[in-house]
């Protein structure tokens, strides 16, 4: 069972990719509901996000699910179920309340084996099992023109939030000089109060494009198709389905020096991602964008050691070993 549930259009694609990648004779998979969790039996439990599971908007229902996850916690251990844990991010990008803090507390003394898909130096701590984030190339549309036309400009997208140093972005694109490339920040914002405070300030800058909402897939294959450089100016950064998504349509990534991506770099060479040390400014944009201009038209980044049916076989072997075998 997945801790998510059925996937939407909204949906993280690394999602229903591994859903089809595990599936098959010797995997069932189930996605979340609390009535399912609770009634059926579970062999495995493969946790994303575990914050997700109990986070809600009001305290009140927030508490209820915390304590609702330290139960299942506890009905899983008696059951003898298994709980993997994708490390998608070492710890949640917003604190939570008392409760939530205490189930995750308990859910990472109960995790039974992590999977960790990047090489990070960070990746320490229990039991564990490195297998690559998959690549996004049979996911989203290809090129309708197979490449070979000039990209051109900067791009931010994603979910827009804080942690996600957009605010750095629009203070370095606006230092910028003389012939300025486009910008586009695509991707819905976390609040009313966010989308006002980027609104805001973007409407000092020319040059910049908002797109504040969600972008469908074949909207935002399109977008990263177009981009010269896709720019993450995150604060925070350990694995990033934009950096990959971003690499598997072809596009240059300028992303924060961190344990994480340096060893995305050392796998893709600085042809396809662009490091920056300390605080965004717009020298950085700039490298970035020398290094782009390098690629050859219409080529790709060898994405070979990020094939899905490696990733599923490789986690099928995981579900056995942990159920000996079965």
């Amino acid at each position: 069972m997945f801790s998510v549930p059925p996937p939407t259009e909204s949906t993280n694609p690394y999602i229903p990719l591994l859903a089809h990648a595990v599936r098959g004779e010797l995997v069932e998979v189930s996605y979340f509901s609390w009535r399912s969790a609770f009634l059926r039996r579970v062999d495995v439990l493969h946790v994303h996000w575990p914050e997700l599971l109990v986070r809600r908007p009001s305290a009140l229902k927030s508490a209820l699910r915390s304590l609702a996850g330290l139960a299942l916690l506890l009905k899983l251990r008696l059951t003898s179920a298994k709980i993997v844990w994708t490390v998608h991010n070492l710890r949640p990008h917003e604190s939570g309340p008392v409760l939530e803090r205490l189930f995750l507390r308990w859910f990472y003394r109960s995790v039974d084996h992590r999977i960790y898909i990047n090489d990070s130096a960070e990746n320490v701590g229990g039991p564990s099992t490195t297998i690559l984030h998959g690549n996004y190339s049979g996911w989203y549309r290809p090129a309708p023109d197979g490449g070979t036309s000039a990209r051109s400009g900067l791009l931010f997208f994603g979910l827009v939030r804080p942690y996600k140093g957009i605010e750095s972005l629009l203070a370095a694109y606006g230092g910028l000089t003389g012939n300025t490339p486009a910008l586009t920040i695509a991707g819905k914002p976390n609040s009313g109060e966010y989308r006002s405070l980027i609104t805001a300030r973007a409407s000092e800058l020319p040059g910049l494009t908002l797109r504040l909402g969600h972008q469908s897939d074949d909207e935002l294959s399109g977008l990263v198709h177009a981009a010269e450089v896709v720019v993450l100016p995150y604060t925070q950064m350990y694995n990033s389905g934009a950096l990959i998504l971003a690499l598997s349509l072809g596009a240059h990534v300028l992303a924060p020096r961190t344990p994480a991506n340096q060893a995305m770099l050392e796998e893709f060479g600085d042809e396809w991602i662009t490091l920056f040390d300390g605080p965004l400014e717009s020298r950085h944009l700039l490298d970035a964008l020398g290094h782009a201009a390098g690629a050859a038209r219409g080529a790709l980044p060898d994405m070979s050691r990020r094939d899905w049916g490696d990733a599923g076989d490789r986690h099928v072997q995981l579900y056995r070993r942990l159920l000996g075998g079965a």
